[in-house]
């Protein structure tokens, strides 16, 4: 799953980044615009270099990220140059990692996927443009009148489905639904008419995947063996629904907590998205070699298709191709996938012109998930370049462009919008500002380390980045690309949807609620030891509710600040759900529930004049900090269970 693929969600979503994500998520560490054709042949490639490189490089990796075991593949004129595993398998017995030790490919699976449907379409069983409520048992709404979602807006991700992958991998093997079940059930919100934007979710891979269950007459994992890991030798390439032996043929996936624990999370009904497939590094090795080489094995022109591009919303940009995305840019030739779930993240880059294949895989999380998916990136572009594989950047002078109108808050479209993970858009947005005649940007590099990143305007909406080769264009609907992301666009935020507002809401409400907790608890302890006339009814009946409603509250932020203080942890809990996050939601709804309940209880009170107006200045303090505290709740779905 990506980000976590199940998807992975890129910085400033890092806080989901290996549940999302996070897939979430989602583009190259190097990006071009609009390159210049590579030359072809390898008289230039430095093979032995690249295999260095690799080896040093992992080395490294596992040391600063706290991470125990790795995988590389590299094929290079179509030949498996290197197969290698690194480190450990399993940290708690030592078990080490070689090149037949399997580990889950998170959303590097959606290949075999991608692959699986176009066999069929080359066969004549599916057609990429056709509705796919055709074959289906339940029905996708018609949100669109006369725009149906094709298998070609699945395989390119442009459905304009809602990635949603809460509660994704909380089954048991007992449970578990079949791909039919969990594909009706789990069926997302249409946000955008499809063909439009390209918006990563992994409903579109679970979606094709049943369509290629019904196309074949088997189930999804039985044709994956058998018409894609059979007919390329991919002996060690298996799909599960439970949990494999921890042995010597199957890694561990881990987070670090002051040492390497075992993660949760990996499996899930929806594995046509990635939950539940593994591979080996021999086994990339060979998969690779027939993307790169257009093997006939795959299917006829199934990789060929896969790595042209199939669409983009500005042809300056990288596009997509089926599941592929361009790493280079448009027309560069060099193509890119990764893949995170829970405890595993993997990279892969393949130049078709070159024969060349590129796949580095993790078997943890590390201390920061983020760090360790930038790591995995920054090597494969790193080996790209050791093989002169990657086309120089084109030449484009410097324009003059109206800046402010680009400027603003942006949030990417992969964001949720019914569930609590839309939380995510508050903490580290997109913003554009302008000043000295360049674009500032924050928040859209992969790099945890990264600050503000300046662009060079290049005329007509599209910027160059100052000390880099990385673009991002701005559309005439209004959507912002970037080149480090191709994955998804950004949309702008309205200014009644701000961070800076939801933010400020609720650091009032939080200050608020704190100060008349704390005043409402003082004023109770007095009472205890101070005899007085007794208080109306409904005097007391407002304290009381402002006290329960500024408790809750504080709750709510007690849990979710928990919950967070371990961002891989949390990563798991979103995908397969824990009674800290539903106490959290239980919590905020019951504060949305208590604030209205305050605020009735207060009219009622101030209507028969049984409030002072000291105590009536305060209650409405307590009430207006509920009502901010609610707003922003609400607004992001955190009463949402």
């Amino acid at each position: 799953m990506r980000g976590n693929s199940v998807g992975l969600m890129k910085p400033p979503a890092s806080l989901l980044a290996p549940a999302l994500l996070p897939a979430l998520v989602l583009g190259s560490v190097l990006a071009f615009g609009a390159p210049a054709a590579a030359e072809t042949g390898t008289e230039s490639l430095d093979v032995e270099s690249a295999r260095t490189l690799i080896e040093s490089r992992i080395a490294e990796i596992l040391d600063e990220e706290e991470i125990p075991g790795a995988a590389a593949a590299l094929v290079v004129d179509g030949e498996t140059v290197l197969a290698e595993g690194y480190g450990e398998a399993v940290a708690a017995d030592g078990t080490p990692f070689a090149a037949d030790t399997a580990y889950y490919t998170g959303s590097v699976g959606k290949l075999f996927t991608t692959a699986a449907a176009l066999q069929l379409v080359a066969e004549g069983g599916l057609d990429l443009d056709a509705d796919v409520n055709d074959p289906l048992a339940f029905t996708v709404p018609d949100t669109y009148p006369g725009r149906p979602i094709t298998l070609r807006h699945l395989l390119t991700h442009t459905s304009g489905f809602e990635d949603r992958i809460a509660g994704w991998g909380r089954w048991d093997a007992g449970d578990m639904p079949d791909l039919a079940e969990f594909a009706a059930a789990a069926l997302p919100d249409r946000l955008r008419p499809p063909g439009e934007v390209v918006t990563y979710d992994n409903y579109d891979m679970v979606l094709a995947g049943l369509l290629i269950e019904d196309a074949s007459g088997q189930s999804y994992e039985d044709y994956v063996a058998e018409h894609v890991f059979a007919p390329l030798g991919m002996d060690h390439s298996r799909i599960v629904h439970e949990e494999p032996a921890k042995d010597a043929a199957t890694a561990e996936g881990h987070r670090y907590a002051d040492g390497q624990v075992p993660t949760e999370g990996r499996l899930s009904p929806g594995v046509p998205a990635g939950p539940g497939i593994l591979t080996t590094a021999d086994d990339m090795a060979r998969f690779m070699t027939a993307l790169a080489t257009g093997d006939p094995a795959l299917g006829e022109g199934v990789a060929e298709q896969m790595t042209t591009r199939q669409f983009g919303a500005d042809d300056r940009m990288p596009g997509m191709g089926f599941s592929l995305q361009e790493f280079a840019g448009p027309g560069g030739g060099v193509w890119f996938k990764d893949g995170d779930v829970s405890g595993f993240h993997s990279a892969l880059a393949l130049v078709p012109a070159r024969g060349i294949g590129g796949h580095i895989a993790l078997n943890g999380d590390g201390t920061d998930a983020a760090a360790t998916i930038y790591a995995a990136r920054t090597l494969v572009g790193d080996v790209l370049t050791a093989l002169d594989a990657l086309p120089a950047p084109a030449e484009a002078p410097a324009a003059s462009d109206d800046l402010d109108a680009y400027t603003g808050e942006y949030v990417s479209t992969r964001t949720s919008r019914s569930d609590f993970t839309e939380v995510t858009r508050l903490f580290g947005p997109v913003t554009v500002t302008a000043a000295d005649g360049l674009l500032h940007t924050t928040g859209l590099s992969f790099d945890p380390e990264a600050g503000e990143q300046h662009w060079t305007p290049l005329g007509d909406g599209l910027f160059r980045e100052r000390d880099g080769d990385a673009t991002i264009a701005f559309t005439a609907d209004g959507l912002l690309l970037s080149s480090q992301d191709p994955a998804v666009a950004y949309a702008p935020v309205p200014w009644h949807e701000s961070s800076t507002l939801h933010l400020a809401a609720l650091a009032f409400g939080t200050l608020v609620l704190t100060a008349g907790l704390l005043v409402l608890t003082a004023t109770a302890f007095v009472r205890l030891f101070r005899r007085g006339d007794r208080k109306p009814l409904l005097r007391t009946a407002t304290a009381w509710t402002a006290w329960l409603l500024g408790g809750t509250a504080l709750a709510v932020l007690a849990l979710l600040m928990t919950a967070m203080s371990d961002q891989n942890l949390l990563a798991q809990r979103v995908v397969t759900g824990s009674p800290l996050l539903t106490t959290a939601l239980a919590l905020g709804l019951a504060t949305v529930a208590l604030t209205a309940v305050t605020a009735a209880v207060f009219a009622t009170a101030c209507a028969k004049r049984q409030l002072t107006k000291h105590t009536a200045t305060g209650h409405a303090l307590m009430l207006a900090g509920g009502l901010a505290f609610s707003a922003v709740l609400l607004s992001v779905n955190l009463t949402v269970l």
